[in-house]
């Protein structure tokens, strides 16, 4: 199951709903899945627990760090953001 799968499933328009995320790794997976990302936007308030690995092990960490930064800041567009180390939260504007 996706994210979008169950935003899309149980948000309704107009609705406030929150979004708690801990991917355990698999932030390369989640932030690099267009049709997430986009559902995600929809939400009032974001809350995740960043980890800068790839349980893949393919991946290195500076590589993982860089691209799940890049997809953070595209909530900069809809929300108010802050990145604390491994916390990140999102206001909607």
């Amino acid at each position: 199951i996706t994210i979008d799968e169950i935003i899309n499933t149980y948000y309704k328009d107009g609705m406030k709903a929150i979004l708690k995320l801990d991917i355990e790794g698999a932030e390369n997976s989640t932030f690099t899945h267009k049709p997430s990302m986009e559902a995600m936007k929809k939400i009032d308030y974001l809350c995740f627990e960043v980890h800068w690995y790839a349980l893949s092990g393919g991946e290195q960490l500076d590589n993982v760090k860089k691209a799940t930064i890049k997809a953070l800041k595209q909530f900069e567009k809809t929300h108010h953001t802050e990145l604390d180390n491994v916390h990140f939260w999102a206001t909607k504007k």
